[in-house]
């Protein structure tokens, strides 16, 4: 697109997030953490997704298990889709920017996958 000299073009996002410093070190976390290793398998992507959730200030809480965060895959679609479900939405708040960061490519995931995620 050209846009002529002397004119002026206003551009305007579609969606704004106010983001506390509590979820930019978070997703800081998410990028720079390093403790679980490179290899992509459905514990290691539930322990981060536990880790974003549950990690005040971006640290490493110890979470042994992840009942409340299912990932499932669906191979019938073209890219193959990676579902993201969490449960007791209600009682934590910072699944909604987990949801906002996942869907706008905030968050570094494996590029072989389309991303939902679903809160419950």
């Amino acid at each position: 697109m050209v846009t002529a000299i002397d004119t002026m073009q206003i551009y305007e996002t579609q969606t704004t997030y106010d983001t506390p410093d509590d979820i930019y070190k978070r997703v800081l976390t998410w990028w720079f953490f390093k403790g679980n290793g490179f290899v992509f398998t459905i514990p290691w992507l539930k322990q981060r997704i536990a880790r974003f959730l549950y990690g005040v200030n971006g640290t490493n809480p110890s979470v042994p298990f992840t009942p409340d965060i299912s990932v499932t895959f669906n191979d019938g679609t073209t890219p193959p889709t990676c579902a993201i479900a969490i449960a007791n939405n209600s009682t934590n708040p910072i699944a909604i920017y987990f949801k906002a960061a996942v869907e706008n490519g905030v968050l570094s995931l494996p590029f072989r996958f389309q991303y939902t995620v679903t809160l419950t």
